[in-house]
């Protein structure tokens, strides 16, 4: 071989060396060549999470070829579309922006799709979840008689049967930790059925007969409040009656101390009763009809039934309200985060930062909120449309439809993997199950 050829071959070899080395030393350094804005870019990382996993990428329509989790770090800064399918699964779709030399994060919940199964078509009235069992009861007009049943895990049960009244109204309830059910007749008087959630038998005491419902209490689940000449609260697991204060308009017990709302001639008054009866004021709040919803260590939540307000009263601080909302429905999370609506806005608020954050608004009218599972994922009943809302930044939240059907009321299954509810379906109305997710 000539010596100038090997010269020639030489100094090309070192060219291209001179040339890729640095290319190579950037590529892996995660820097890439943006063809829109014509230079050398750092690309940014995205951490993909999906529930259920092994779902499938694609940035803005191009199939990545890899499936969650994983962690992609050879995305060009930018705006992209970013897109999440599985087979069987609604896909879902988001717009993120990535940033140079910085790792974004998503966590999308996928949800099955599947139709809406009839579980019961007959006439039905309404019905009610148990959150402990994944059991629901609903209340049947058959004919002349009024049936209450309990469904769980696709059995049925009777649990009773009672004269139908055209003219009475009929409310179900749980009690705040599920323990029991109360079936509430109201006609000329008010007749109240309440049944044991664990064995599904009737425990209604006689002396409870003639009592007006108040409410369930807030920290004792074996405790309702009634009142006939005066209110009391009645221990349905040992017959305890207990008279309310004098001037309780609701009352509860924390850590042995009597917490209860009064009346004063400046409105209302949220108080502490110790052992002498000697009341240390939390908060003064406007005159209203009050039920007390929950207590922890920060703050004290109630409802105004007149106003259709929430109040939250901070039992750290005194006289400080927390929050004042008119609400339609609301919801708490596990971690103690409130979620509402006022029927066009969702929001939330947490008692612990005192933080509240405007989620969504809506042109038409919301009904019902609710937490999906222990998730921070919304599912929002509105107008002829059931959705999920997942939290993003900066407002921007991705909804997926789950149902396109008239719904009057809607639960789900403790772990998740179901939704039940009460509405139409294709002209026919009844209790309906629709699976979200893969038990």
């Amino acid at each position: 071989m000539p010596v100038w050829f090997r010269h020639i071959l030489f100094f090309s070899f070192l060219l291209l060396f001179v040339v890729t080395a640095p290319l190579i030393v950037l590529y892996t350094a995660g820097f890439r060549y943006d063809f829109f804005s014509g230079g050398i870019v750092k690309t940014g990382v995205l951490h993909v999470q999906s529930s259920p996993k092994k779902a499938s990428i694609f940035i803005d329509g191009v199939n990545t070829n890899k499936r969650t989790p994983v962690v992609i770090d050879d995305i060009i800064p930018g705006t992209h579309s970013l897109e999440i399918k599985k087979d069987g699964y609604n896909s879902w779709t988001e717009t993120i922006t990535i940033e140079s030399n910085e790792t974004s994060f998503t966590f999308p919940t996928l949800f099955l799709n599947a139709l809406a199964r009839p579980i019961d078509s007959r006439n039905i009235l309404q019905g009610k979840v148990n959150h402990s069992d994944d059991g629901f009861a609903y209340l049947i007009n058959d004919g002349s008689w009024l049936e209450l049943w309990y469904a769980q895990n696709d059995d049925t049960k009777l649990l009773q049967r009672i004269g139908f009244h055209s003219r009475a109204t009929y409310e179900l309830s749980f009690s705040e930790q599920d323990s029991y059910l109360l079936l509430m007749e109201q006609l000329d008087d008010e007749t109240h059925h309440f049944v044991s959630a664990s064995t599904i038998q009737a425990v209604t005491p006689s002396e409870l007969s003639d009592a007006r419902f108040i409410s369930w209490d807030a920290n004792d689940d074996d405790v309702v409040h009634l009142s006939n000449e005066t209110s009391f609260s009645f221990n349905l697991r040992t017959g305890e009656k207990t008279p309310w204060h004098q001037d309780a308009l609701a009352q509860t017990v924390i850590d042995g101390e009597t917490l209860m709302v009064s009346r004063s001639l400046q409105g209302d008054v949220v108080s502490f009763l110790d052992d002498q009866l000697i009341a240390r004021i939390v908060a003064h709040i406007p005159q209203g009809e009050y039920e007390i919803i929950s207590t922890d260590n920060q703050m004290l939540l109630l409802f105004d039934k007149l106003s259709s307000r929430l109040l939250g009263v901070s039992l750290v601080n005194p006289e400080m309200l927390l929050l004042s909302e008119q609400v339609v429905s609301w919801d708490t999370h596990e971690s103690g985060t409130l979620l509402f609506t006022d029927g066009f806005e969702i929001s939330t608020f947490n008692p612990f930062t005192q933080m509240r954050d405007t989620i969504l608004r809506v042109s038409v009218p919301i009904s019902d909120v609710e937490w999906y599972s222990d998730t921070f994922l919304i599912l929002v009943n509105k107008q002829e449309e059931l959705i999920s809302v997942e939290q993003g930044k900066q407002h921007q939240h991705t909804q997926t439809t789950l149902l396109t059907s008239k719904v009057d009321s809607f639960w789900q299954s403790k772990d998740g993997s179901k939704m039940y509810f009460f509405g139409t379906v294709d002209g026919s109305s009844g209790i309906f199950e629709r699976r979200l997710q893969e038990n």
